[in-house]
């Protein structure tokens, strides 16, 4: 082999060498620490307001107010309701919730049966805005910042279902009043499709909320239950 071909060899094994430890180059860099920064969380929340639950009747299309005292007597045909005051909160950048509310109306023990089948309960809010029933989907309650109003429960006794004059010196009793505050999502518009959750559920999601329940058998107090964050 002549002396050319010999360093011709030698260059391409040298080459090959060369080409095989490309990755022990050094290549500059430079890096520093940022600082953390906090990005604070919004919150949803209920409760009730210093002011005393008032009762009121329907008379002559005027609702009448009930003094602090006296008694409120029913009677087939009346259309009464309950307030309780209380205060939404609702912080968020684009946070909005809507008002909902439960409860329960349950005859006193030896009341004439199905006495409640009687009665009508229909939840209402008054604001600002004026008196809204609450209702769910299209048309419910919308709040987007801390609002002060009434929680009002109104009872309708059906004349017309009191057809065996029944219901007298007895009592009906509002039993575990619930008023709730959920986080409404863009999936919760009409027509919206709602993205499947983990599982595959697609119910609405709740951030947070307070909820207190408001019964005869305490007087009349409302009990304020903090609801964890789910």
């Amino acid at each position: 082999m002549s002396k050319r071909t010999r360093g011709a060899i030698a260059a391409i094994a040298g080459g090959v060498l060369l080409l095989g430890t490309g990755g022990t180059f050094a290549r500059w860099e430079a890096s520093t620490g940022i600082p953390k920064v906090a990005v604070e969380t919004g919150k949803l929340g209920v409760a009730k307001t210093t002011a005393e639950p008032t009762w009121s009747y329907l008379s002559g299309g005027n609702w009448t107010t009930v003094p602090a005292g006296e008694t409120l007597l029913l009677n087939p045909g009346i259309t009464v309701r309950g307030a309780v005051p209380v205060e939404m909160t609702v912080e968020g950048t684009t946070l909005e919730a809507t008002l909902g509310a439960s409860g329960s109306l349950v005859a006193a023990t030896g009341s004439p049966q199905g006495l409640e089948e009687q009665f009508t309960l229909t939840w209402l809010f008054e604001d600002g805005n004026g008196v809204r029933e609450l209702v769910s989907g299209p048309g419910s309650v919308v709040l987007t910042e801390k609002t002060t109003g009434d929680l009002i429960a109104q009872i309708h006794w059906d004349a017309d279902k009191n057809t065996h004059g029944d219901g007298m010196d007895t009592s009906i009793w509002l039993e575990n009043m619930v008023v709730t505050l959920t986080q409404r999502l863009p999936s919760d518009e009409p027509g919206a499709a709602a993205p499947a959750a983990a599982g595959g559920s697609s119910e609405p999601h709740i951030s947070s909320a307070t909820l207190f329940v408001w019964d005869g058998s305490d007087g009349g107090n409302v009990t304020v239950h903090e609801v964890p964050r789910l």
